[in-house]
């Protein structure tokens, strides 16, 4: 049975052909370079006018690669629900600050600033996510603040 012998060397090959990977899959990254420092000292301020403003190190506050930018996400809960500190979120990414371009918001050239608007009645839980040549750090701490509805 020379045929089935074949048909089994060819399925067997396919099946190792389709199941080797190249290794540790994630976005490429140039030679040598390192991965960013987490952003730090991230925080927000509920301002009056309905909106959040966020403000953290552009530095990170230890060393790392080179960064380009930040990625803010958010994430929101209605205020009736109990705050859970470690639970699973779902963020959505909102913005993108790039280092070294202008920025209205920006008042100190070592912070960085995003601000955002919000809906009263919800909690949003925010982080940071630094990027540069060496991909992307680990996400910031997270920080939140409370959109609480005006007094009738």
């Amino acid at each position: 049975m020379p045929g089935m012998r074949q048909y089994f060397i060819c399925t067997l090959a396919l099946i190792l052909a389709f199941s080797i990977g190249c290794g540790k899959k994630g976005p490429p990254r140039a030679p040598h370079t390192q991965p960013p420092a987490p952003a730090c000292g991230l925080e927000a301020e509920m301002l009056e006018d309905s909106r959040v403003r966020l403000t953290w190190n552009q530095a990170g506050c230890v060393a790392g690669g080179k960064v380009d930018g930040f990625a803010v996400f958010m994430a929101r809960e209605k205020l009736d629900k109990e705050a859970c500190k470690n639970c699973p979120m779902n963020f959505q990414r909102i913005a993108t600050v790039h280092v070294g371009k202008f920025n209205p918001w920006q008042t100190q050239s070592d912070k960085a600033v995003h601000m955002t608007p919000v809906l009263e009645g919800f909690r949003y839980i925010f982080k940071v996510t630094a990027f540069g040549p060496g991909g992307e750090a680990q996400d910031s701490e997270r920080v939140s603040v409370e959109a609480i509805p005006a007094a009738p």
